[in-house]
């Protein structure tokens, strides 16, 4: 069994450097990296080719509450696989036969050259939507994102501000939120999962967001783990998940690569729910931003389709199949061409994990990762979601 002890020593000492002042928790920083809080108004990575440190606006983290319709009300309903019914209309006596053809669904949008189709090909099995639906008893609303299997057991990479609905979802009530793993274009329910791990130095520095209905945020520290438990009510669990090799090169400008999702921005929340597409772009990395000033951490994509809303936990992938990139943040320009799409490298990921648990990412994330599971949703996750819920003012 891989060692998790370090979780509990993080939080333990975490726990320590909160305390209580006028109402509000205030964290003492003790790590070396600069400190970025989510509620600073002017602070992005720096750049890393001028080495300056001229502060930007905050980019919206690119997954926002998935609300209803407002003629639609969203009540303890669980997204399901539907059926077209179609019908044979009478036809009169000696007349031709009335040829019915349900409405086609909609497919995968690729802006992929053909020689880089295969890579293509692999990233869209691998990749996946992450549905929530929040009954009215949850303190926080549906949302949509994406994710991206990682380890042929069924490892699930995405962000920690989409990951951590499932630290609320047994609050009130048991299932209050109910989270489904969706794959195929449009998105169809194939597999339910659970929290295997959501850095816990996002949750502390960002825990305010999940009151937010337009976070912002830089994307440092911002990953988590999903474990796929078993097949939703249509789906099946395969012997061996399709996967995206995880690579922890640095990535260059210049660099191409695809970026892929379930982005949302343009669709209603029935849309969502049923005719939800992937999106995948290919395109250069076109600036490199660092957290400290000697490491790569985001990347910047430049406004590819989809740098939309609910493209959070999308892939980057380089032209030689390997991850290399996490979707974070998108800037809100009015079209996306005009936007610019960010990633934290996988180098930061695993840098990130190594300061917080004095671990390897790799050994933790690779293989069988159920001891680390349990042991997180043990151990970890509840003090994680008292934090949340203190911050909703219910506890």
């Amino acid at each position: 069994m891989k060692s998790f002890s370090h979780l509990q020593t993080l939080l333990a000492a975490t726990t320590a450097a909160l305390f209580f002042a006028a109402g509000f928790f205030f964290f003492a920083e003790t790590t070396e990296p600069v400190e970025l809080a989510i509620e600073d108004p002017v602070f992005v990575p720096i750049d890393v080719v001028e080495n300056t440190f001229e502060p930007t606006p905050f980019l919206p983290t690119s997954t926002p509450p998935l609300l209803p319709e407002p003629e639609e009300e969203i009540v303890e309903e669980k997204p399901v696989i539907e059926i077209p019914e179609v019908t044979t209309p009478v036809a009169a006596e000696n007349a031709e036969p009335i040829a019915v053809n349900p409405e086609p669904a909609p497919v995968a949008q690729s802006f992929v050259p053909k020689d880089l189709e295969l890579v293509n090909t692999h990233i869209q099995e691998a990749l996946v939507n992450i549905l929530c639906i929040a009954d009215s008893s949850s303190p926080v609303g549906s949302i949509s994102g994406s994710g991206i299997i990682i380890d042929p057991s069924g490892t699930i990479l995405t962000n920690a501000h989409i990951a951590q609905n499932l630290l609320l979802k047994d609050y009130p009530t048991e299932d209050s939120i109910v989270c489904t793993v969706r794959t195929g274009s449009p998105a169809t329910p194939a597999y339910i999962a659970d929290l295997a791990y959501i850095s816990p130095l996002w949750i502390i520095e960002n825990k305010e967001a999940i009151a937010q209905s337009s976070p912002m945020g830089t994307g440092k520290d911002d990953f988590a783990l999903l474990t796929i438990t078993g097949p939703s009510e249509f789906g099946k669990v395969p012997e061996v998940f399709p996967y995206i090799l995880l690579t922890f090169d640095e990535a260059r400008i210049g660099d191409v690569v695809i970026s892929a999702g379930y982005p949302a921005s343009f669709l209603s929340a029935a849309a969502i729910k049923r005719n939800l597409v992937q999106i995948s772009a290919a395109g250069i990395i076109e600036d490199i931003f660092t957290f400290n000033k000697l490491t790569v951490d985001v990347l910047a994509l430049g406004g590819v389709p989809l740098a939309q809303q609910g493209a959070s936990g999308g892939a980057v992938v380089r032209s030689d199949g390997s991850l290399i990139g996490l979707v974070v943040t998108s800037s809100l320009e009015e079209n996306t061409q005009e936007r610019d799409l960010r990633a934290i490298s996988t180098g930061h990921i695993a840098r990130s994990f190594a300061e917080q648990h004095q671990a390897s990412f790799a050994n933790y994330a690779f293989g069988d990762i159920t001891p680390e599971y349990e042991e997180f949703q043990a151990g970890i996750a509840p003090a994680l979601t008292d934090l949340l819920l203190k911050v909703l003012g219910k506890s």
